[in-house]
């Protein structure tokens, strides 16, 4: 309330001369006595909150001595000042209409009571209410443009999901703490697999999203300078030089995330604003890099595994089929007298056949060279009946070949 300190000083000189001059008063130490008081009370009201409860009396006190209506602006003034703190208008309306009821008492008390004078305070009364009410309108609106600008500014600094800091906020706060040359910690987290996390829809990525920035909150709530959310999935958290970190402490798992982290210390690793920046990004992308590799070996493993698993289970499947033929001529030769002479060449080539799969299996990753000749369909037919003709026979069947 520049204007306040600086009107009431010239508008009590300018009402203790008024009243000298017009009425020849000789209450001049009064006027001037009282003008101090009440000049003293809104100066300091400040310092001395409690001076504002009786402003009223000292410029009570004054009008009185003055005896000119002039000092209603000083009631203007001080209706101003009581309600300037108050943003409704039930609380600004008792204290102004106190205020110009006793600016009206006393206008009367020197003054003929007459119809005239009589108006003239209604009129007055009118006024303060219509002064209240434009105070009113002029400081919302004010209030409404200080919100505004406000709002911008912090639109402009800060990341509208999560509340942190955005990228232009991130990079002012670094570069002001190398400036008044603070020692800090430069933290950057970068959230694994973040696409993948939100394939569903953008609702489930923003819950992610708000929800690490509470828990990053949460994980530093004493000791963090700034915190920014940048470049969708990229956190950046700058620390006190004093403070520990560790590994187990970016452990997020609980919100169903994992992250790549880098730690970048000023001035130890970087002296400029422009260097802190690039050594952290360049640490963090190495960073992410490492951690892209061990995912592939992870993923190659996996797969390896899988095709063995695979194998595993084409294999028992293949040498399943040689050892139920092997199986069935020997119980065939339990019924000649243990004579595997007709078979003898099928048991050996199917025992064959099962040592060459278990080859095949133990050295399944290194390359064959292929092994395709042309053989006859006859040949192949007959194999197929001999490798067939145990399970037959156990039925009581028996094949017989015909000529084509």
């Amino acid at each position: 309330m520049i204007l306040k300190l600086l009107f009431v000083p010239l508008i009590s000189v300018f009402v203790i001369s008024s009243s000298l001059y017009l009425h020849d008063s000789d209450r001049l130490y009064w006027m001037v006595v009282t003008a101090i008081l009440f000049n003293a009370s809104i100066f300091l009201d400040k310092r001395y909150p409690w001076m504002r409860y009786i402003q009223f009396i000292f410029l009570g006190a004054f009008h009185y001595t003055t005896e000119l209506n002039w000092c209603i602006l000083l009631y203007y003034i001080l209706i101003i000042s009581q309600i300037y703190n108050k943003d409704r208008i039930r609380e600004s309306m008792p204290i102004s209409f106190f205020i110009i009821l006793q600016y009206s008492l006393i206008r009367l008390a020197y003054s003929t009571i007459t119809g005239y004078n009589v108006l003239v305070s209604v009129f007055d009364g009118l006024a303060s209410i219509i002064v209240v009410l434009s105070f009113h309108i002029v400081n919302h609106l004010e209030s409404e443009k200080r919100k505004l600008y406000k709002q911008n500014d912090y639109l402009t600094y800060h990341d509208s999901l999560t509340g942190l800091l955005n990228y232009e906020g991130y990079l002012q706060k670094v570069q002001h703490l190398i400036e008044v040359n603070k020692p800090f910690q430069l933290v950057l987290l970068d959230i694994n697999n973040f696409k993948s996390l939100n394939a569903k829809d953008i609702t489930t990525a923003n819950e992610i999203l708000i929800n690490f920035s509470r828990s990053v909150r949460r994980l530093f709530l004493n000791d963090m300078l700034a915190a920014s959310r940048y470049a969708g999935d990229r956190f950046a958290i700058l620390l006190p030089e004093h403070v520990n970190i560790d590994s187990s402490m970016f452990n997020f798992e609980r919100i169903g995330v994992q992250v790549t982290y880098s730690i970048t210390c000023y001035p130890h690793e970087a002296m400029t604003y422009q260097e802190m920046i690039s050594t952290a990004e360049e640490r963090i992308f190495q960073m992410r890099r490492n951690t892209w590799l061990q995912s592939q070996e992870e993923l190659m493993r996996s797969e390896k595994m899988k095709m063995v698993g695979e194998l595993a289970a084409g294999m028992a499947h293949e040498i399943r089929n040689p050892l139920t033929s092997i199986k069935g001529f020997i119980q065939l030769s339990k019924n000649q007298s243990y004579n595997i002479q007709p078979w003898y060449e099928v048991i050996m080539g199917e025992i064959t056949r099962v040592g060459e799969l278990t080859a095949e299996f133990l050295h399944f990753s290194k390359p064959h060279a292929s092994n395709m000749r042309a053989e006859s369909l006859r040949d192949c037919v007959a194999r197929v009946f001999s490798l067939c003709e145990s399970e037959a026979a156990s039925h009581g069947h028996l094949f017989t070949p015909t000529r084509g």
